[in-house]
């Protein structure tokens, strides 16, 4: 059964789009346990409310070579999900609505640059947390 408290996520209240490394960093650096983020990323992305305010971001990067070997062997494709983080009190499953939002604009972004490079081997997206 299925309960509905109020508290739900309803996806028409938010959308995830891309936004700046200091955008990301001043919700990183607000709301993540370790208050503080790299000084660089492929991707950043936020999470937005319906008013348009930020209220979540999440940072994606290379791992080490060691720790991408582990999951590809083509190490060069692989990214890590360095930090995510939402203000406190957002909707139920407001964390894995903002994180599929941005794992499809990654798969979208790749498939774009494959076509835009005309590559023989398609592209690979392997993703490792490093939260």
């Amino acid at each position: 059964m299925k309960i509905d408290d109020g508290n739900n996520l309803s996806k028409k209240d938010f959308y995830v789009k891309e936004i700046t490394h200091k955008d990301a960093q001043d919700i990183i650096v607000s709301y993540h346990y370790a208050k503080s983020c790299s000084l660089m990323s492929i991707y950043r992305f936020g999470l937005f409310n319906k008013k348009h305010e930020l209220v979540g971001a999440c940072l994606w990067m290379p791992p080490t070579k060691l720790a991408a070997l582990t999951v590809s062997e083509d190490w060069k494709k692989v990214l890590c999900l360095s930090r995510f983080a939402i203000k406190p009190n957002m909707p139920r499953n407001s964390a894995s609505f903002f994180l599929s939002k941005c794992i499809k604009n990654i798969k979208q972004k790749m498939i774009n640059r494959f076509h835009d490079t005309l590559n023989t081997m398609a592209p690979v997206l392997c993703l490792v947390s490093c939260v």
